[in-house]
């Protein structure tokens, strides 16, 4: 089985996140990362707005530049983030595990192991993208059939 889910795998969170949240609390979590990331950005948010009040400091949000457990974090101007990562999953031997991390267009794979230690970038393996399915198996838009007038 594949699936996909945005955002990075958890073992690839910074050492500096992992360190602290194993210390605390154990194993981390899927998504202690994020939300530790997405509370930073919104404490930071009302200290620049100087307020708690969501009409405050929501326009904040959109203008800030982060660097947190989950890497580098901006927004564009729809509130996405920019260069948000996905990453593939597959199941083996009764667990899930990262496979590829999809990003501005290029999948990346990923090694194989626990982290144990190594750098985030020790994880990663460049690889090309995957190829597109040959053009009579894309997916199209249903258009309707029309009857040739006799």
């Amino acid at each position: 089985m594949i699936c996909s889910q945005a955002g990075i795998p958890t073992q690839m969170a910074s050492k500096e996140f992992q360190d602290a949240f194993k210390a605390k609390y154990g194993e981390v979590k899927q998504y202690a990362p994020f939300f530790y990331d997405a509370t930073k950005i919104l404490i930071a948010a009302m200290q620049r707005a100087d307020s708690t009040d969501p009409a405050k400091y929501l326009p904040e949000v959109a203008k800030i530049k982060f660097d947190g457990a989950t890497g580098h974090i901006e927004f564009d101007e729809k509130g996405d983030r920019k260069d948000a990562e996905m990453t593939i999953f597959q199941m083996k031997n009764g667990n899930v595990e990262p496979v590829a991390i999809i990003k501005a267009g290029k999948t990346t794979k990923i090694g194989r192991g626990s982290s144990g230690g190594r750098r985030r970038s020790d994880w990663l393996r460049a690889a090309p993208a995957p190829a597109l399915l040959p053009r009579h198996r894309r997916w199209r838009p249903h258009r309707p059939r029309t009857r040739r007038k006799k």
